[in-house]
């Protein structure tokens, strides 16, 4: 018991340091409400340029092969995505090795699993029967850090 003020001052640098670097496990559920990653502090569309795309290709089975990417050198760590047609989420998604599904009172969502680096992304949406024939839009949001995120939007015809 003689000095555990460094002990206490590591463990608090190490709970600190954990905190900085957002989610790792992909966005928490309180993010559902407005796609955004729930970085308290983090600065939400950045003065950077957006490194990251999305592109969305219809299959023949009318589901949807969507990729988010990031031209190298740029990358992005975390992304939280939904379709949506107004403020209604639409369909459900395919997981894939580096995602995972997010469920949300107002429907599926999908988010990263770890926070490695990442360049692309290829994800399976697919919708419901009831789905076919509304304006559909992808959002979200692609994370680099804590502190950097941007906005995503895409149309689906």
């Amino acid at each position: 018991m003689k000095n555990l003020g460094p002990l206490i001052l590591a463990i608090l640098a190490t709970l600190l340091f954990a905190s900085v670097y957002g989610s790792p496990n992909g966005a928490p559920p309180k993010a559902c409400s407005d796609l955004k990653p729930g970085h308290e502090e983090g600065k939400y569309e950045t003065k950077l340029a957006n490194p990251c795309s999305l592109s969305a290709e219809e299959q023949s089975d009318g589901s949807y092969k969507i990729i988010l990417s990031a031209s190298p050198p740029n990358y992005f760590r975390g992304f939280l995505l939904a379709v949506k047609s107004g403020s209604k989420y639409l369909g459900t998604w395919s997981a894939v090795k580096d995602a995972k599904n997010l469920a949300c009172p107002k429907g599926d969502s999908i988010t990263h699993k770890d926070k490695n680096k990442k360049t692309s992304v290829t994800f399976t949406w697919i919708p419901a029967p009831g789905d076919a024939g509304k304006a559909k839009k992808l959002e979200g949001a692609c994370v680099k850090d804590f502190e950097t995120f941007w906005q995503l939007q895409h149309a689906l015809n």
